[in-house]
Parts: C-alpha cells; structure tokens; sequence
C-alpha cells in the first residue's frame, strides 16, 4: 500500500505543477493578446483619423474658388495612365 500511496502521491503532484505552468502559459498569451489588440484598435484609430482629415482635404479643395484650385486639384503623384489617384476629388 504504501507504494500505491506514493506513486498518487507522485501523480498529484506532477498534475498540479502541469496545471501551474498552464496557468502561466495561458497568463502570457492573454497579455500578448491584449497588447496585439491594443496596437491593432490604434493603428485603427490612426486609420480613422487620417480618412476623416483626407475627406475633410477634399472637401476643402471642393470647396475653393475654381481660380484658387488650379494648382492644387490637378495633383496626382501617380505615373500617368495609371488610373490611381492619391486625392479623389469626387469620391
């Protein structure tokens, strides 16, 4: 008997131990995904941020005095022919 109780003995607690580091494990991965979501919602933000400043970029262009915008509206950094542009004017 002595050999049974040493050996649940034993089984304990290399189980509690497995759950211990199980629960680091897991402790690690929740912060790592709440760093992840952290970075993610600003780079979010950020994109909000930058579409809401180009519309209102563009609706400050359209809203200039056609004499004032002939420098600026024509802008487009891409090679021509490409279609693309940076500021779409009507979107």
């Amino acid at each position: 008997m002595p050999v049974v109780a040493a050996y649940l003995y034993r089984a304990v607690h290399n189980e509690s131990l497995n759950w211990l580091k199980h629960q680091k494990i897991k402790a690690g991965h929740q912060l790592h995904i709440a760093y992840s979501m952290k970075n993610k919602s600003e780079t979010i933000a950020g994109k909000m941020q930058q579409k809401e400043l180009e519309n209102k970029f563009r609706q400050a262009l359209n809203e200039l005095p056609e004499q004032d915008s002939l420098g600026i509206k024509p802008y487009n950094p891409q090679p021509a022919g490409s279609g693309l542009t940076r500021w779409p004017l009507n979107p």
